[in-house]
Formats: structure tokens, sequence, C-alpha cells
């Protein structure tokens, strides 16, 4: 489940070939035992009954996507797998090829495989993304975790430009479930927050929400 590969080969051009994944990018990513990811979409499928091949075996499945913007723009694929494999998850480099439809051209995305037998890793990044879009955000948040130095392309990957027989474990996960409005004053966030401030607040009986 953790190792299909990219249905394309890759594509030889004549001229210059724009490199996907570049040295520094791959860098960022082997250099680091985390990468952030911001979720914009969870999407809760719900089967019931069965198909005219048999009943619904997964009454429950989830289609998570968002994007990276550290080191560069990069789409992210979640999948979840209702299986007992003992691995937590795998991550690896792939590409959209967006079929010449932009002059960009493809666009790089990592490729997110976790194993979810009951079903609570699905529940908490729906659940993280509902308390983000009730509080007015845009997006929700979770981290992976992965071991340091993993995430360097073998010479198979660089001549596909994506991870063509490599794939590196995640070792773990944090998903946040934070209820705060996003048009709170600064003085009204917690403390520990980035923005907050007490900058205005001398007349602190007129403060108002």
């Amino acid at each position: 489940m953790f190792f299909q590969k990219r249905g394309t080969e890759a594509k030889s051009s004549p001229g210059a070939i724009k490199i996907i994944w570049d040295e520094k990018t791959v860098a960022h990513f082997a250099n680091s035992d985390r990468f952030d990811v911001f979720i914009t979409s969870v999407v809760r499928l719900r089967g019931f009954g069965g198909t005219d091949r048999g009943p619904i075996r997964e009454p429950i499945t989830y289609e998570i996507s968002g994007f990276m913007r550290t080191p560069k723009f990069m789409l992210v694929n979640i999948h979840l797998e209702q299986s007992s494999v003992e691995q937590f998850g795998v991550w690896s480099y792939n590409v959209y090829d967006r079929g010449g439809r932009t002059p960009a051209g493809d666009v790089p995305f990592i490729e997110v495989w976790l194993t979810d037998p009951h079903g609570q890793i699905g529940e908490a990044l729906l659940q993280s993304h509902h308390a983000a879009l009730v509080s007015g955000a845009k997006k929700s948040n979770v981290r992976f975790w992965k071991r340091m130095g993993d995430g360097e392309l073998t010479a198979r990957d660089k001549e596909h430009d994506y991870s063509y027989e490599s794939r590196f474990p995640i070792l773990g996960m944090y998903a946040w479930e934070e209820y705060e409005n996003s048009q709170l004053p600064n003085w009204a966030v917690p403390y520990s927050h980035e923005r907050f401030s007490t900058d205005g607040t001398d007349d602190w009986f007129k403060l108002q929400l």
C-alpha cells in the first residue's frame, strides 16, 4: 500500500529541463526532523450498503489535501489506509503533471501515507480542520515527524525527478484542534501566541470584545 509509484515516466524534451526536486529543496527535508503542512480540505466519505460488486468494505474514507510554502510552494496529499500494518506511515516526493495547461509547468507535491486502522487519525484531522474553520481560519495545521537525514534522493530518483524508488518513514504527527476566533485583538489571545501584545491596554476598563 505504501509503494505506489507515479504513473508517468520521467519526461525528456529538448533544451533546458526544469528540475522540480532541486538540491536545495531536498536538503531542506533531509536536514530536518519534521515538516509542517497547511490543510485546506478534508473530505469524509461515508458509504452505506453495497454496490453490484458486493458490500462496501470501507464505509468511511478520507480525502485530505493541503500545501507547504517552505522552502517553496508544494502541494500535499494525505492518504489514510485502514490496515494493521505496523509502520506508522511513509512520505515521498511526487509531481503533479498539469498536462501543459499552464505555462508554469509541473507542480511538486509531497505524498503522505498513514496507517489508520481505527480511523483515529482521520477523525483528528477532521476535528482539527473543523476547529480552524469555525474559528474563522482558512487552514488547519499538521506536523509530521521524520528521521533526521531521511529525504535524500537516489540516482534513479533524480533521473525521474521524483521518488521513483525511495520512500521515507514517518514516525508520528501532531494535529492542532484550536478553537479561537481569528478576529481576537492582540491582547486577548494567549500570551504564548506570536501576536500577543498589551499595546493599547492602558485604559483596561474600556477594553471590549
